[in-house]
């Protein structure tokens, strides 16, 4: 198992995950429809461009199998809602259903946070749909309610909350005591 930075070629591998994670998350919360219409291509075209995207804030980090293929990712950087007290961002996690509960998730977090920490951003926000299970994975690492937005996907009306890592330090010590 490898962790590290993603790079271009990675894009497909991404949205593989992306689209299939999404199907698995998502599956009782979203539209079965929705989810099924959900297009790899359009996925992969939208990551070409991230990854082709120069930013000294954002972040992107893969998890390879020993076959080479990618089998989570995750996605970050600046924070995105204009807020002034908030610094950094989690855009994105997903891992593969059956690559779950294996300590990726965790793994992944950490190359993120120490980016941030790179950065001088002290900070983060991860937005998470209230019914989405692995908001669990969220709080058990400390992060705690900022606020809550609703929103609309696929014509469906749902909450989504801010959950805030106040202090990146205390997040890395327990990331880094997991191992």
């Amino acid at each position: 198992m490898e962790i590290r930075p993603a790079a271009k070629e990675d894009a497909n591998g991404i949205a593989k995950v992306h689209v299939e994670s999404w199907k698995t998350t998502y599956k009782d919360l979203l539209s079965s429809e929705y989810l099924a219409n959900l297009s790899l291509e359009s996925r992969n075209e939208m990551w070409e461009k991230i990854l082709e995207e120069e930013s000294s804030v954002s972040f992107h980090g893969v998890a390879v199998d020993e076959e080479g293929k990618i089998i989570g990712f995750i996605s970050g950087g600046g924070d995105r809602s204009g807020d002034p007290y908030i610094k950094g961002e989690l855009y994105a996690i997903y891992i593969l259903e059956s690559c779950q509960r294996q300590g990726l998730g965790q793994k992944l977090l950490l190359l993120l946070v120490e980016h941030l920490q790179g950065l001088g951003i002290h900070n983060m926000l991860v937005w998470v749909l209230k019914d989405n299970p692995a908001r669990q994975f969220y709080e058990s690492l400390g992060a705690s309610f900022y606020k809550e937005e609703e929103i609309e996907i696929a014509g469906s009306s749902l909450i989504e909350l801010g959950l805030l890592w106040d202090d990146l330090t205390l997040l890395r010590e327990k990331l880094l005591s997991k191992r």
